[in-house]
């Protein structure tokens, strides 16, 4: 028998259009793969009709996951209007307030933080180490009701490591074998085209857009199966766009450094720091982020990192890219240096240079210098953002001295 779910955001901002509701594609994607079917996605505001929806939705669905509405303020309801769906008290639970004032470890919380104690009676309780807010559990007749905090930095992380077991042991689905890939800078549609291309017998695939990367959960198949499907998708789309594991393209690179022993720092115009940025939000990136220059001026690039010829070839362009590299090199105490110069947008582009031309040099004492030039496409974010990505790949291929120039990174950014 096919179980189903439903998926109720709540937030007047989400109803309203201020936000994107990101949770629906995400927790639709969850039922998906324990092979539930969503019967819907329901975007409602921070008032107490919703209470009524949610009875609506009480005994029709296997499953209610509620996301949002568990903040500290007035206007956060979604405890009240569950326990009054579920036709009990709130109950305040000093276990729960413990945990959350360990949250606070240089002030004290405030009062208004005492209602996020406040659980349903009968209802369980899931941690939340991301955030101040729990979320909780609990059977009302036939259906499990499901409540998450709304921020995806607190929901995502509380799936995959306390609401997905829980599902899988409620609802008795079979786990067997599961692989999960990364694979960066490839369109979703172009990465279902290949893996419909290469596809293994009785393996199935789901897929995760996040950004420059998509991460790919395989299920079902003998164990040789998969592995056979990963290895015909890392051969279509190259080393480069390509890892085990759930991961990100920065993450990969300082594993690389690490590795080695090697320590880097950073040049950047276009991106104006958010290679450093990107490097530096992962914990533990002082063991081998040196520091970086954001030059994006070209007084700055002369004067901070002696860069000669940008009268003469341009700012995006190979010379100058390289010398920022080799300056950063001369400026710094690290290994390897990385810099970045193009064209993000919307204007300065020309004929010879078009919005999303991109340039990224390599620069490692003792090695050649490695240059190359990409060819983006999208707004002004978007360009940035993969300019980052990529050159975050292509470092850790020059690092870990792979053939970048024969990869099929090219085809798809």
């Amino acid at each position: 028998m096919c179980r189903e779910a439903a998926i109720v955001s709540i937030g007047t901002e989400l109803t309203t259009g201020r936000i994107r509701d990101l949770h629906g594609m995400y927790l639709s994607r969850l039922c998906t793969d324990l092979g539930m079917v969503v019967s819907g996605i329901l975007l409602l505001p921070d008032d107490h009709a919703i209470a009524g929806r949610l009875r609506d939705l009480i005994g029709v669905e296997d499953l209610v996951i509620v996301t949002g509405g568990l903040g500290p303020t007035s206007d956060d309801i979604t405890r009240e209007i569950v326990a009054e769906a579920a036709g009990v008290e709130l109950q305040f639970r000093e276990d729960v307030w413990d945990t959350i004032r360990s949250r606070f470890r240089r002030r004290a919380p405030a009062d208004s933080n005492r209602k996020q104690a406040e659980i349903p009676v009968g209802f369980h309780v899931i941690d939340n180490e991301w955030g101040t807010a729990p979320g909780f559990y609990g059977h009302v007749g036939r259906s499990l009701i499901v409540v998450l905090p709304g921020p995806p930095s607190e929901l995502i992380p509380m799936c995959r490591r306390t609401v997905r077991p829980m599902l899988e042991k409620f609802f008795c689905v079979p786990v067997g074998h599961r692989e999960v890939l990364t694979c960066f800078l490839i369109p979703e549609s172009s990465l279902e085209e290949i893996a419909v291309a290469v596809a293994v017998e009785g393996v199935r695939w789901s897929t995760r857009a996040e950004g420059s990367r998509i991460v790919v959960t395989l299920t079902g198949g003998a164990d040789d199966a998969q592995a056979t499907f990963v290895q015909r998708i890392r051969r279509r789309i190259g080393s480069l766009c390509f890892a085990p594991g759930e991961t990100s393209a920065n993450e990969l690179l300082l594993s690389a450094l690490r590795l080695r022993g090697l320590r880097l720092c950073t040049a950047e115009s276009c991106t104006g720091g958010l290679l450093a940025k990107l490097l530096t939000d992962v914990p533990g990136s002082s063991e081998v982020v040196w520091g970086g220059f954001v030059t994006y001026d070209n007084d700055a690039k002369k004067r901070l990192l002696g860069v000669t010829g940008i009268e003469r070839y341009g700012a995006v362009s190979r010379e100058v890219v390289a010398a920022m590299a080799r300056g950063a090199l001369d400026a710094s105490e690290a290994d390897v240096a990385l810099a970045v110069s193009g064209v993000a947008g919307p204007g300065g582009g020309s004929p010879d240079k078009p919005v999303g031309t991109v340039h990224v040099a390599v620069a490692r004492r003792g090695a050649p210098l490695r240059t190359f030039r990409l060819s983006l496409h999208g707004d002004r974010e978007r360009i940035r953002s993969r300019s980052a990505v990529a050159t975050f790949l292509l470092a850790r291929g020059v690092i870990e001295e792979k053939d970048v120039d024969t990869d099929p990174l090219w085809d798809y950014i």
